[in-house]
């Protein structure tokens, strides 16, 4: 009970990052990071670089809670999705920009998404379609991200910025958002 009882709190204290409020952007990823390193036993790490201002008063509220739920998915995807074993939460500061870049190692993936939210695979087989009349939602564009990835794009979106998911050098996953400062 004890155990469920702490698992409750520690989802409920991200779902309001009350740490991004009180000491910024970068105090907030590592607090997040503490907790995927015992949720789903990755190894996290984040450092900040750059020569540029502190996020404190350079970067809007609303821009640093976008980057923060971008990197929390993009850090979640890792682990429940990628597999992987280590994460790197990176922010990088410019005199103009910020840009939040997470690397991991997992199993990766064939496509890559663009800045603008489509998706590039090789090309695929398409399906034959059913003859039968559908009784639901009506059609919809063909969009083979998910509900995640959507959102981390809206995201950086309202937060000005890009966002680029694509895969790593060697295997696993990048993704980089960068918003003006």
């Amino acid at each position: 009970m004890e155990e469920a009882d702490a698992h409750a709190r520690a989802i409920a204290r991200s779902l309001v990052p009350v740490e991004l409020e009180q000491n910024g952007l970068q105090a907030a990823l590592e607090r997040m990071a503490e907790r995927a390193r015992q949720l789903y036993d990755v190894d996290v790490r984040v450092e900040a670089v750059g020569t540029g201002h502190g996020e404190a008063d350079a970067l809007p509220p609303a821009a640093a809670t976008h980057l923060f739920r971008i990197a929390q998915e993009a850090l979640a995807n890792a682990a429940q999705h990628g597999r992987a074993e280590t994460v790197r939460v990176r922010l990088v500061r410019g005199e103009e920009q910020l840009r939040l870049r997470v690397e991991d190692d997992g199993v990766g993936f064939k496509e890559s998404i663009r800045s603008g939210g489509a998706l590039e695979r090789e090309p695929a087989a398409e399906p034959a379609p059913d003859p039968r009349p559908s009784v639901s939602a009506p059609a919809r564009p063909a969009d083979h991200r998910g509900m995640g990835l959507r959102i981390m794009h809206y995201r950086a979106h309202l937060a000005g910025g890009t966002l680029e998911i694509r895969p790593g050098a060697d295997r696993g996953t990048v993704v980089t958002c960068t918003v003006p400062l």
